[in-house]
């Protein structure tokens, strides 16, 4: 006695359908999640600016925080030097500034910074400014008491909406 046995001939994988429905939602997918995915660098880029503005500031007036001994131990320029500097260039070079007495404890005692930090990472220069908003960057009064750091954003232009800015006054 032979027993038989018959196999399937329904053929295995997928239909058309099955994979152009898989390629649809795919397509979705990714119609969502690309656009999220390249703003992270541009999101990046700005976070990376708010701290760089926020670094410069506390390179010019000193680290309320920075404790050592029950001193006050980062008075930063303005604590040294007692005036703004007329440019950022000034937090990382010494030029014509009075060189630190150790006994009166004022001077220029940097550098503060390194140069690096004056760009943002779109590649503009951050502006320094005591005055109102212009393009190029207007000069710093070194008497005032407040002034705004302020990068260009994405666009690599001053005073619009896109502007990354950090006002201080003391």
């Amino acid at each position: 006695m032979a027993i038989y046995v018959m196999e399937s001939t329904k053929a295995k994988g997928f239909t058309l359908i099955e994979l152009i429905i898989l390629l649809v939602l795919l397509g979705l997918l990714a119609a969502v999640a690309v656009p999220r995915f390249l703003d992270l660098g541009g999101q990046a880029k700005t976070n990376v600016t708010k701290e760089r503005l926020e670094n410069i500031k506390r390179t010019i007036l000193g680290d309320p925080s920075a404790v050592s001994g029950g001193t006050f131990s980062a008075p930063g320029y303005w604590g040294d030097i007692g005036r703004l500097p007329s440019s950022l260039s000034e937090l990382s070079t010494q030029g014509g500034q009075p060189a630190w007495n150790k006994y009166t404890r004022k001077g220029w005692n940097g550098p503060y910074i390194e140069s690096s930090q004056f760009n943002d990472p779109w590649g503009n220069a951050i502006c320094f400014r005591t005055a109102a908003c212009a393009s190029p960057c207007p000069a710093v009064t070194t008497s005032s008491r407040s002034f705004t750091l302020q990068s260009a954003g994405p666009d690599g232009s001053l005073c619009n909406s896109d502007d990354l800015t950090l006002s201080v006054s003391f």
